[in-house]
């Protein structure tokens, strides 16, 4: 059964937090792709440095406003850089998000412990 439209889903905050992470790797790499540090592309878009930097880490989601601010210190247009967001997010595409270390198997002298 599917929720109404304007109901929020319950996994809407995990799906915020991987498209934050998304966003910020798609930023890290269109950013060192033109060889820039974060303290120029916050100069180039009227940012502050620690909040490009909280985005990378997909700590922080940004506004419209910010998106276009940094299409702009990327030299791109607010849709071009969605498209490359929306690349990062395509089905069958590996995901560059970092996933948490899978715990190892415990031998058999270890579960005797």
């Amino acid at each position: 059964m599917t929720e109404p439209p304007h109901t929020v889903s319950r996994n809407w905050r995990a799906t915020r937090l991987e498209l934050s992470q998304i966003f910020g790797q798609v930023l890290r790499a269109l950013r060192k792709e033109r060889s820039l540090s974060q303290e120029q592309l916050a100069f180039d878009s009227d940012l502050n440095r620690q909040f490009v930097s909280l985005l990378e880490l997909g700590e922080r989601s940004p506004s419209l406003e910010t998106l276009y601010k940094l299409a702009k210190g990327l030299s791109l247009s607010g849709s071009e850089l969605l498209a490359h967001v929306e690349t990062g997010m395509a089905p069958g595409r590996k995901r560059r998000v970092k996933q948490q270390p899978k715990e190892q198997p415990r031998t058999s002298a270890q579960k005797r412990k």
